[in-house]
């Protein structure tokens, strides 16, 4: 909370004064995250922008694929033993890599 940052210590969590950051000026994002075993891996073949191609890596106008069902991420191994937030950072940055494609951004 911002009073924390204001008074130089954490009343709630008791975190270190050291990181306590006052942040007051937005726009503020908010993402809910949940941790859960991934069902798929390697999904649809997609291109950088994940748009999803065809079998013969046709691009299908408007159909796009994120996180674990975009395919070819991967290879031929998965790290969610080593860094379990790997697969949710990449579901979220994927989202946002389609939208920027999507509305013309790079």
């Amino acid at each position: 909370m911002t009073k924390f940052a204001r008074q130089g210590r954490d009343d709630q969590f008791g975190k270190d004064p050291y990181y306590l950051r006052e942040v007051s000026k937005g726009p503020f994002y908010i993402v809910r995250g949940k941790l859960d075993t991934p069902t798929s891996l390697n999904g649809v073949r997609v291109t950088s922008d994940l748009e999803v191609v065809d079998k013969n890596n046709h691009v299908i106008p408007g159909l796009y694929a994120i996180g674990h069902d975009a395919g070819g991420v991967y290879g031929d191994s998965y790290d969610f033993a080593v860094c379990e937030g790997g697969a949710s950072a990449f579901a979220i940055n994927s989202g946002r890599m389609a939208v920027n494609h999507i509305l013309g951004k790079k």
